[in-house]
């Protein structure tokens, strides 16, 4: 069973992580629209959306392995367990004090690690209003006033 763990690990890895459940606006193509880059600009501001979907799932995944350790570490330490691990009725049967079970508690998003994941769409965003100034302004010294 660990062999498996380790490949469900790698797995996730494989497709992506965090990003996996947001395949479309992780999209390279996708982010270059402009709503969508103004979308995940204010999101990335806010740490909200899939900046913090991320994150959170990699915390859910940290905590995760922490657990795992925990059951391994419990397991390990009863003689009487044929110690195979995750089948209810192969693991220790000592009752385990609720206190010392890991719980999972989710941190916030810092304001910097937001910003540096959403730097790409955020200058993206002012690219493309800077591009739509100058065009506009060009347009209007280009226009003929009737005199």
């Amino acid at each position: 069973f660990p062999d498996l763990c380790i490949r469900e690990d790698v797995l996730w890895e494989k497709h992506g992580g965090p990003a996996w459940g947001f395949g479309i606006v992780d999209s390279g193509l996708m982010k270059t629209l402009v709503q969508i880059a103004y979308q995940y600009s204010i999101e990335t501001l806010l740490g909200t959306g899939a900046i913090r979907y991320a994150d959170y799932v990699e915390q859910v995944w940290e905590y995760r392995r922490v657990l795992r350790a925990f059951v391994r570490e419990r397991d390990a330490v009863d003689p009487d367990s044929p110690h195979v691990l995750f089948l209810a009725d192969y693991v220790s049967h000592r009752e385990i004090d609720p206190e010392n079970i890991p719980r999972f508690v989710q941190r916030d998003l810092t304001f910097d690690a937001a910003l540096s994941a959403g730097r790409g769409p955020i200058v993206l965003l002012l690219l493309e209003t800077l591009s739509a100034l100058v065009l506009a302004l060009w347009a209007v010294n280009r226009m003929r006033v009737a005199e």
